[in-house]
């Protein structure tokens, strides 16, 4: 195909599109969700091998592929996993599976865990696919996680 940059002759904005930016969690990675978990006392001792937040993380890691956890506070921290891992048993790709646990059972202990997505200068409620990406088959705001 040929290149439109710097074509003279060229429809008005066309070339422009290249430049157009978007919000995106799949910069070299598939795509990314967001979870605000929320466990009493998680951030007490945190960096102990045998913390709640060791162990919450731990638990996370046997149910989804990890890229970032965040600091904890006294009771929540963020963790940002690959979408397609966040299985709750129905929201994988089409690939259900009703004996999985979700990431607040995998937890324990009086978990809860909320999807989040970025926006503006922090986090809104729910998991959201941004601009151009696609939500996984049954992933929307509502999930059980």
């Amino acid at each position: 195909m040929p290149s439109q940059i710097n074509n003279p002759g060229n429809v008005h904005n066309v070339t422009a599109n290249y430049l157009v930016t978007k919000p995106s969690t799949r910069f070299a990675t598939r795509q990314l969700a967001f979870f605000l978990v929320h466990k009493t006392n998680v951030g007490v001792d945190a960096y102990d091998p045998a913390s709640a937040y060791s162990s919450a993380v731990r638990a996370i890691q046997v149910n989804a592929e990890i890229y970032a956890v965040g600091a904890p506070t006294t009771d929540d921290f963020i963790v940002v996993v690959a979408q397609d891992t966040a299985n709750d048993g129905d929201n994988t790709d089409d690939n259900l599976n009703p004996m999985a646990q979700t990431l607040a059972q995998a937890i324990g202990g009086g978990a809860t865990v909320a999807a989040k997505h970025l926006s503006g200068a922090g986090f809104a409620s729910g998991l959201v696919a941004y601009s151009d990406e696609s939500v996984a088959a049954g992933f929307g705001g509502d999930i059980a996680v």
